[in-house]
């Protein structure tokens, strides 16, 4: 169920002054779905008889703060468009704050009035002198830290499963890297290479995967152009179990197409995915025609 127009109009408001505020290259990032609802936000309230839309997507907005010379840090803001069901007892949040940069000190601000405020009032703090000389002795660190926790990975996890779409993901180390992390993160699924490339992700943690692409982007693809970091979410599933026990590199075990042998069979990707308990969810992402 979709906001009332009073809070739409200032979550869209929200939205463009992040925009107006890091408007240069990398500095920030909106999702395809995310930039289409801003459209549609903004095409509504420039028509007032037009009839409220029965439900818009959260606006997911990703911010890169440059703490040194060579490192970011990446906020992901999670602005909330919809309500929760009317038999929920609880007041969902309209903004939300998830914040990937290995050890980084909390934010402390308080007295913010509004959501508006409490943002501005964190990346105040983030842009501090005082929180990047906290940051900067973390520059020399290894960017892809491998998890060497114990913990068992149980597929009676409830998790976030969201499913992502590239263009291509080539680079076997930059794959490898992806893989590597998942562990320190508690991150399940798989990355397959080619002609579409898909990246699925299970997260114990609702912005889990936001965060994890967060920190790929700014740390294993700093060296990618940010035209070839494009990264789209076709579906994202809450409060599901657990279909993978690890995060896998499946690239391998599909078969190839096409000229040039980098397109994956998506048949094979298919029975892959039912065989985890997961029949339709690739029509879902792909769309119907991908099987035509």
């Amino acid at each position: 169920m979709t906001l009332d127009n009073e809070v739409l109009e200032s979550q869209l408001s929200i939205a463009e002054l992040l925009s107006s505020m890091f408007y240069g290259e990398g500095e920030l990032e909106i999702d395809d779905e995310t930039a289409e609802t801003i459209t549609a936000l903004r095409d509504f309230f420039e028509s007032p008889a037009s009839e409220s839309p029965k439900s818009f997507r959260n606006l997911h907005i990703v911010i890169f703060l440059a703490i040194s010379e060579s490192r970011t840090l990446a906020l992901t803001v999670v602005l909330h468009l919809r309500a929760r069901a009317p038999s929920s007892t609880n007041t969902p949040p309209l903004l939300e704050l998830s914040i990937k940069y290995s050890r980084s000190p909390q934010p402390d601000v308080q007295g913010a009035e509004d959501g508006r405020d409490w943002l501005m009032q964190t990346i105040e703090h983030l842009q501090s002198d005082t929180t990047k000389s906290k940051l900067q002795p973390l520059a020399a660190q290894s960017s892809i830290i491998v998890s060497t926790s114990t913990t068992p990975i149980s597929l009676n996890d409830t998790v976030t499963r969201a499913w992502f779409y590239l263009p291509s993901l080539s680079t076997r180390s930059k794959r490898d890297d992806i893989v590597n992390l998942a562990p320190s993160h508690r991150i399940t699924g798989f990355v397959l290479a080619g002609k579409p490339g898909l990246l699925c992700i299970e997260s114990p943690q609702p912005l889990g995967p936001d965060a994890f692409i967060a920190q790929i982007k700014t740390e294993s693809w700093a060296d990618i152009p940010s035209h070839q970091k494009k990264i789209t979410e076709r579906y994202r599933e809450t409060g599901v179990k657990r279909a993978f026990e690890g995060m896998d590199e499946v690239t391998e075990t599909i078969s190839t197409r096409g000229a040039r042998a980098n397109r994956g069979d998506m048949g094979e990707v298919r029975v892959f995915l039912e065989e985890k308990g997961l029949k339709g969810v690739l029509e879902i992402v792909l769309g119907a025609n991908e099987f035509k």
